[in-house]
């Protein structure tokens, strides 16, 4: 297979990704507002699913492939991007407002997923995370995923979205299942043209996972992001990021290990921890009475992405 091939079935994933994750999360919020669920509360569940849904895929046929430098580095890496570059170059450009119980809740429950990982693969197994580990990072994730549903619905302070007639919800449930699929699509042409690229250039898994597939299945977070933005929707943006971070951590990790063990890079290690200190970075700058992230601190978080991708590139 030719480079121009293989880049051209990889940018088709991508555009697939994109598009499938742009349509099933707009008619997913269509469906939940129907029910008149707070916004905080979509973008933790159904909007930061069906924007991790290109991780979840990816991890899935990775884990089947047996490609643990993908799975592992994939995920890192597009909680990376989530953090340092969406959430870094939206912040950059308006104040973002945090709510309250998500800044007290789910910000440190996201640092404490990052934190569970790096503990079992330092000190409980440190070459891989296997099936019963990964059964583990299931639980958490039910668990945390049912308080924090729990406390988000009792927050008055979240808006709730407009109302539609149940029977207007034909039309997105069709569309919504047509992202899916384009979303399935996307993902078989992004890792199997992503690895063969990989092989091609003598270029690492671990690279082009933590960058090229990393950042190409996080479009759908930076495009929700962007038209929520827009649209001055900052708990859906915020929910969104936060909430996706979570379900790549336990959720996709924890299916992708119990597909398959997944054997880790110890190289990684400086990406893990990286993940952690951007996050930790954002809940630092937003500790005041406001609950906001302020311009200055979307850019110091966003030049620190872009110090990041030079040092991967550099190490290669």
């Amino acid at each position: 297979m030719t480079f121009l091939f293989l880049l051209s079935i990889f940018s088709l994933g991508f555009l697939f990704l994109w598009k499938g994750a742009e349509l099933f999360v707009t008619n997913a919020s269509k469906i939940a507002a129907a029910l008149k669920v707070p916004e905080i509360v979509i973008g933790l569940t159904i909007v930061a699913f069906g924007t991790s849904l290109p991780e979840l895929v990816v991890n899935i046929l990775a884990s089947i492939d047996q490609q643990p430098d993908l799975i592992i580095g994939n995920i890192l890496g597009s909680n990376i991007a989530n953090i340092g570059l969406i959430l870094g170059l939206l912040g950059s450009f308006s104040t973002l407002h945090f709510p309250k119980r998500t800044t007290q809740f789910e910000l440190p429950i996201s640092i404490i997923a990052l934190s569970i990982l790096a503990g079992t693969v330092l000190f409980i197994s440190p070459t891989y995370i296997s099936r019963m580990e990964g059964a583990g990072l299931l639980i958490i994730f039910s668990v945390i995923y049912a308080i924090s549903i729990k406390i988000n619905h009792e927050e008055p302070d979240s808006p709730l979205t407009s109302a539609t007639h149940p029977s207007s919800l034909l039309k997105p449930s069709l569309l919504l299942i047509i992202g899916l699929i384009g979303i399935i699509t996307g993902g078989i042409c992004v890792i199997d043209s992503g690895t063969n690229l990989a092989r091609l250039m003598g270029l690492s898994e671990a690279l082009i996972a933590l960058f090229g597939i990393a950042l190409g299945t996080s479009l759908p977070e930076l495009i929700t992001g962007i038209v929520a933005l827009r649209k001055g929707k900052a708990d859906l943006i915020i929910g969104n990021i936060i909430g996706s971070n979570i379900f790549n951590t336990l959720l996709i990790i924890g299916i992708s290990s119990i597909i398959y063990p997944i054997r880790f890079n110890p190289m990684l290690l400086t990406d893990l921890s990286v993940c952690i200190l951007f996050s930790l970075a954002v809940g630092l700058s937003i500790q005041n009475k406001s609950y906001a992230l302020y311009r200055w601190g979307g850019f110091i978080v966003l030049v620190g992405y872009i110090l990041y991708s030079s040092f991967i590139f550099i190490r290669g």
